[in-house]
């Protein structure tokens, strides 16, 4: 597979930054193509076509970067959501591969990490991610493999890849598990291991927005209760207040013995 070119390297480092750093570069861009060479080389005997080439390209070209500031604009939204929708670690393993390395390089990047993903597709030595903090350079592997167990061999792979490129630290992250011999292989090693339920953990950690949790159920309205305040002066009994439903008093309220039947007294409520 040939080598990206450092067009394609620029791209991509534009596409992994702040969507206004495009808009910098389209500027920029403009000036120096349509300012800077026309003013240079519009008299020059020989290079005045390559002047009024530029300045024609300048506009395209602006607008060119100008469209890679909104691309990455709209997937920097698009990443946000997808880490702060997740809730657990089986959301985590319903997503596709790609979307599992985004999510990945969403979550160190809210760390504070500078993160590079591999989105011009192609080889590119076995990392998905770069990511690089001060003189912290960080490889990083994502297996999103969803019932299988990370073995040794991947670990191994790339613990070579770090030296390779004098990486300070690698991370192999799965959505699964890993083996014990691959965990006894990065013990004492600047490799980091990051299984399923540790990835969850950490994106719950760097949400900005938490998922909408379930609405606790309403609290039941209990009817009053009828509460005693008073003692029969007949039998010392409970009275109990109680609404009369027929006669000249219906729909008032009284205070009636517990004994009733046996005790038939009465009080009105304000008595």
């Amino acid at each position: 597979m040939a080598r990206k070119s450092e067009f394609e390297k620029l791209i991509a480092e534009l596409l992994n930054s702040a969507w206004w750093l495009s808009l910098v570069v389209a500027g920029g861009a403009y000036l120096f193509l349509g300012v800077f060479i026309p003013r240079q080389f519009s008299d020059h005997k020989i290079l005045f076509g390559l002047a009024g080439m530029a300045g024609s390209l300048a506009t395209w070209v602006a607008l060119f970067f100008c469209f890679i500031g909104l691309i990455a604009f709209l997937n920097g939204k698009r990443k946000a959501r997808l880490l702060d929708t997740q809730s657990d670690i089986h959301s985590l393993r319903r997503l596709s591969w790609k979307e599992f390395e985004e999510l990945v390089a969403e979550a160190y990047r809210r760390k504070g990490y500078q993160v590079l993903e591999n989105i011009m597709g192609g080889a590119d030595g076995g990392v998905d991610i770069r990511l690089k903090r001060g003189d912290d350079r960080v490889l990083v592997q994502c297996k999103h493999w969803k019932s299988y167990k990370v073995g040794v061999k991947v670990v191994r792979e790339l613990y070579g890849v770090m030296a390779a490129e004098r990486a300070t630290r690698g991370i192999m992250i799965t959505s699964g598990v890993f083996t014990g011999e691959a965990r006894s292989f990065a013990q004492g090693k600047s490799v980091e291991l990051v299984d399923g339920i540790e990835l969850a953990q950490m994106v719950r950690e760097v949400q900005t927005t938490k998922p909408t949790k379930s609405e606790r159920p309403p609290v039941k309205q209990q009817a009053p209760q009828i509460q005693s305040t008073k003692t029969c002066p007949k039998c010392g009994q409970e009275m109990l207040q109680r609404v009369a439903r027929k006669g000249q008093h219906a729909g008032k309220t009284f205070w009636g013995c517990s004994a009733y039947p046996n005790c038939k007294t009465i009080l009105p409520t304000e008595g």
